[in-house]
């Protein structure tokens, strides 16, 4: 089964992502155009070309593009990044809003799946429970009888714990699968209930 992405269920989630680039985009823009005005602030400001404009508009030569003075323009760049900034906010939780439907859709879509893989995975956790006790069991027996079983290297499988635990990893894993209701706590071996 392909697992689809939350944009391929819940398509405003890359409308948003797109108008969020773009706003980025812009902001980027004026980010460096603050740099620069605050870097020619420094050096020597600028007054803007209104004057040099009006100048070559009487001798008839091409008008420059209109350039604001600049610390009229650095504020109005400022208020203009802070508008950005705001909105940048808002659509930043409005396509989280929006990815957590998304994410909740692909959960539905997914959620047959999950729970075949969830039951074969409880089944074969208890068949390896069930296998574990078994092979306990088998060298409790040897042992029984007064045999020293060092040589036979038994395995002991500590980061799961007993199989007769009840408050081992069994017991805390096969009770994960029944609060997620995959199994029934009927189905966990009595000894570790």
């Amino acid at each position: 089964m392909k697992i689809p992405k939350p944009t391929e269920l819940h398509p405003l989630i890359a409308e948003l992502e797109t108008k969020r680039n773009a706003l980025h985009a812009k902001k980027t823009a004026k980010v460096a155009e603050a740099a620069a005005i605050r870097s020619r602030v420094q050096e020597s400001p600028s007054n803007g070309n209104a004057a040099e404009n009006k100048v070559r508009a009487i001798l008839g030569e091409p008008l420059l593009p209109d350039s604001a003075p600049d610390m009229p323009r650095l504020e109005a760049l400022l208020l203009e990044l802070n508008t950005l900034n705001t909105a940048l906010g808002q659509l930043d939780s409005k396509i989280q809003k929006e990815r957590n439907i998304g994410s909740r859709l692909v959960c539905e879509a997914t959620r047959p799946e999950v729970t075949k893989r969830a039951k074969a995975f409880a089944n074969a956790l208890l068949a390896f429970h069930a296998a574990h006790l078994e092979y306990d069991r088998y060298f409790d027996e040897i042992e029984n009888t007064g045999t020293n079983v060092s040589s036979l290297n038994r395995v002991f499988l500590t980061h799961i714990g007993s199989p007769r635990d009840p408050c081992g990893g069994y017991h805390y894993s096969l009770r994960d699968f029944v609060d997620a209701g995959i199994i029934s706590r009927s189905d966990m071996p009595q000894v570790i209930r």
